[in-house]
């Protein structure tokens, strides 16, 4: 279940550019225009070669990515665009799902033994497993922290969320199964927390969860969204997005307050949103021939898209699985470059 990662980036200031990082099946993209309008293959974008499923910055410009295949499920790049296996095999049985940086050290969910695991990273090199079943008999799949709580997400049978007050010890929610049957997708507004996830072969469940605090969880039940995949909070509203399941044919759908939805897309499965402050954007596949076709979209903050799925498809990948960004000084690529204030819909060309 490809995720996405939602990085707090500050607007840009003047001589700033924004970088972001895309994965496209098990291929790694970079881009520097706030608008993702421009990509290019990385020079290591097959570091993993099953799958590529999620990648963050922690704001100093050092990026982790975690995936499936390869010498290892976790990657690093100081750039964005390099990127470095971290040979790690006992970190996590065959893959990381998600990966997320609170400011202080990185944690990390995917798979064990027996269970779901996660670990922590002060540096995004070397990393320690801190549990390792959580999520009886599945994976973790799903991260999310608020500045006081941590909140994970994953497959296990009888317990599909857990907490966290430091991110290392973890507190199991007791049948939360029972609420949702897995969890793929948590996002915070800085305060409560909605969770998506679901089972499209069992419609009988919630496939959006809300949260005041992390740790006691509310069902909106199963006609709001198919199943999800995807959750971000863009500061006004809440977009999650995921595919058609059971009797219910919406896969992409937007919310002010997690509770009332409007569905927005009914026919393309979504892999991953996210919101870099200026745009969001979508990537996902496409199933309408019977082959998968891959599709990438991008809007302002709420959901007038534009498909832009054409500036991959030369690349060949069938489907967008994330997307990831930060801000920085990049001079040498001041061509794609923004000003403090470009025109909302337009972007802006800044050359030297």
């Amino acid at each position: 279940f490809p995720v996405t990662i939602i990085t707090k980036t500050p607007t840009p200031t003047n001589n700033q550019c924004v970088l972001m990082v895309l994965g496209a099946n098990n291929i790694l993209f970079y881009s520097y225009s706030v608008f993702g309008e421009k990509w290019y293959k990385s020079k290591d974008p097959q570091v993993f070669t099953t799958e590529a499923y999620t990648a963050v910055s922690n704001g100093y410009g050092f990026w982790v990515a975690g995936g499936e295949g390869g010498n290892s499920p976790l990657a690093y790049s100081y750039d964005g665009i390099s990127w470095i296996s971290s040979n790690l095999t006992n970190i996590f049985n065959a893959k990381c799902n998600i990966v997320i940086f609170d400011g202080t050290k990185f944690i990390a969910g995917g798979d064990g033994i027996t269970g779901g695991r996660i670990a922590t990273s002060t540096n995004g090199i070397n990393w320690t497993v801190v549990d390792d079943n959580i999520f009886d008999g599945g994976d973790c799949f799903a991260l999310s922290y608020n500045g006081s709580i941590y909140v994970a997400g994953g497959s296990g049978d009888l317990v599909t969320l857990a907490y966290s007050y430091n991110g290392i010890n973890w507190t199991e929610i007791a049948n939360s199964g029972n609420l949702i049957n897995y969890v793929s997708s948590i996002a915070t507004n800085g305060s409560g927390f909605v969770a998506v996830g679901g089972n499209v072969t069992d419609p009988e469940n919630n496939t959006i969860l809300t949260s005041d605090n992390g740790i006691v969880w509310n069902g909106q039940g199963i006609d709001k969204l198919g199943a999800g995949n995807s959750v971000i909070w863009t500061g006004l509203n809440w977009l999650a997005g995921g595919e058609t399941g059971g009797s219910v044919d919406i896969s992409h759908t937007i919310s002010s307050d997690g509770i009332n939805w409007t569905p927005l897309e009914r026919d393309t499965v979504i892999y991953g949103l996210h919101w870099n402050n200026r745009r969001v954007f979508y990537g996902g596949a496409h199933f309408g021939s019977g082959t998968p076709i891959n599709v990438y979209k991008t809007a302002p903050q709420s959901s007038s898209y534009t498909d832009r799925s054409s500036l991959i498809t030369s690349f060949g990948p069938t489907s967008v699985n994330f997307i990831a960004s930060r801000y920085s000084l990049i001079p040498s690529y001041s061509e794609e470059c923004i000003t403090p204030t470009p025109p909302p819909d337009t972007p802006h060309q800044h050359h030297q």
